[in-house]
């Protein structure tokens, strides 16, 4: 359309910027991630997407939302929300997710904060509403 044409968002070649991260492949774009999936910390590129990946591959995690914080230090904090199976000793269950996390995932893409929460906001889609977890748990 017309709209398109002049819009800002299209880049100098006419391409219109979807964020979306992807590898060519053979004769195919396969897409991998978004970019806004993607957190600098402390110099280095931290994949949240990868991070959320493995916390949910633990046994006891239903679901789980990373998202990264601004922060002055270290370019960026990551906060983690946790849906866990059963809801009781959380405080324990943290603890061991830390320990399994400090296992797989190298010490800068480790949470900086672990937060247990009883259900994750969703949209009709079934997307996390990480904007509502920010705003319900004052992040």
């Amino acid at each position: 359309p017309n709209s398109l044409i002049c819009s800002s968002d299209l880049d100098y070649e006419g391409y219109f910027n979807t964020n979306d991260l992807g590898e060519c492949e053979k004769d195919k774009i396969i897409i991998k991630g978004r970019s806004s999936d993607l957190i600098k910390k402390a110099g280095e590129l931290i994949s949240l997407a990868y991070i959320e990946k493995t916390i949910v591959n633990n046994n006891h995690v239903k679901d789980a939302a990373c998202i990264g914080l601004d922060d002055e230090i270290t370019d960026s904090k990551i906060i983690v929300f946790v849906v866990f199976t059963n809801n009781t000793d959380c405080f324990n269950k943290v603890k061991n997710l830390k320990s399994k996390l400090n296992l797989i995932l190298k010490n800068i893409e480790l949470p900086d904060k672990i937060i247990p929460i009883p259900e994750m906001p969703k949209t009709p889609s079934g997307k996390t509403i990480k904007r509502q977890l920010l705003e319900s748990y004052r992040i």
